[in-house]
């Protein structure tokens, strides 16, 4: 977070604050060894979101569900910041 304070100050209020970068953005030794190197995905559409989210009997009850069909057609990040999701 040394060099992305702005995304960690977001990320300390919320609910995937236990969540590494990585989680989301995928394997960051390159860019974190070079800055110049940019090797961090940002996820393409909010299907990814689903990875985590889509309504499964498996998944703890503490964990926000949705089933996509009921929710409106959205796209997740039309309503919500990745990093401060209850934006």
């Amino acid at each position: 977070m040394g060099c992305h304070s702005d995304m960690g100050g977001q990320l300390a209020k919320n609910r995937h604050q236990n969540l590494s970068c990585e989680v989301c953005h995928g394997p960051m030794a390159v860019h974190s060894g070079d800055p110049k190197k940019e090797n961090a995905s940002v996820p393409k559409d909010d299907l990814f979101c689903l990875h985590c989210h889509e309504k499964s009997a498996a998944r703890p009850a503490f964990m926000p569900q949705i089933v996509l069909a009921d929710h409106g057609g959205e796209k997740c990040r039309d309503c919500h910041a990745p990093h401060a999701p209850k934006s």
